[in-house]
């Protein structure tokens, strides 16, 4: 791709944050499970190529490459938002969801190389982090809580009541359509899915909580039972 128009310079610049994540993404930092990122890296690239520069549906503002990377790893890539009206949809500060998706992305190979393209389209460089440098302010204990959170919690009060085999399916494809068989559902629902791309164990109980729906039990390596959250 070309360097970025005035329209999407002008928006980097709004964006952009001098700011030293608390999660940075390093060379051996990732901790996921992934052996496929070369084949996977790819498709991710081919989204962010397609969504880059198109306009939020939510405020009609133009996304840049970063914007459309948190699209694709929230599972909206086929309705592509902006970090504020993610933020505003899943009931969350708009901080706090970049800083917990950044975490993900930076332990995802494929997310993480991903990144570090979007940065190099934008020529930010190693520095600036754009929207990501949008951090919240939490207290050092924090982090631990937020690994627990990743956890399953208590059983479900009711039996799963619908099933779906993703299979293999990975990385975005996955939590797109999943994304999609739970919104479809009534609040409360419990939907079991099985998943048996290698990094499913990290990706699906992160997106759990980057959207807000209950990751309620994992029975290893591929079974997990989500519930549909409330709003």
């Amino acid at each position: 791709m070309g360097p970025p128009d005035a329209a999407a310079a002008k928006l980097s610049v709004r964006l952009l944050v001098w700011y030293e994540p608390r999660v940075r993404v390093e060379p051996g930092r990732t901790d996921d499970l992934e052996d496929d990122a070369d084949e996977v890296l790819p498709k991710v690239v081919a989204d962010l190529d397609r969504l880059t520069g198109m306009s939020c549906i939510g405020c009609a503002a133009r996304l840049c490459g970063h914007d459309a990377l948190l699209a694709v790893v929230l599972g909206f890539k086929d309705t592509p938002r902006c970090p504020r009206c993610l933020a505003r949809g899943l009931a969350t500060a708009e901080a706090v969801l970049l800083t917990d998706a950044y975490a993900h992305i930076s332990r995802r190979t494929c997310f993480a190389r991903a990144l570090s393209i979007a940065s190099e389209r934008e020529g930010l460089g190693p520095g600036p982090v754009c929207i990501f440098g949008r951090s919240s302010e939490r207290s050092a204990a924090e982090p631990a809580a937020e690994e627990a959170a990743m956890a399953p919690t208590v059983a479900p009060t009711v039996a799963p009541t619908v099933a779906w085999d993703a299979g293999d399916m990975s990385c975005g494809d996955l939590v797109l359509e999943l994304r999609a068989r739970l919104m479809a559902l009534s609040p409360g629902i419990v939907l079991r899915v099985r998943a048996t791309d290698l990094a499913a164990p990290l990706d699906i109980p992160a997106w759990c909580r980057l959207t807000g729906h209950r990751l309620v039990r994992h029975d290893p390596p591929h079974s997990y039972d989500i519930q549909r959250r409330n709003n």
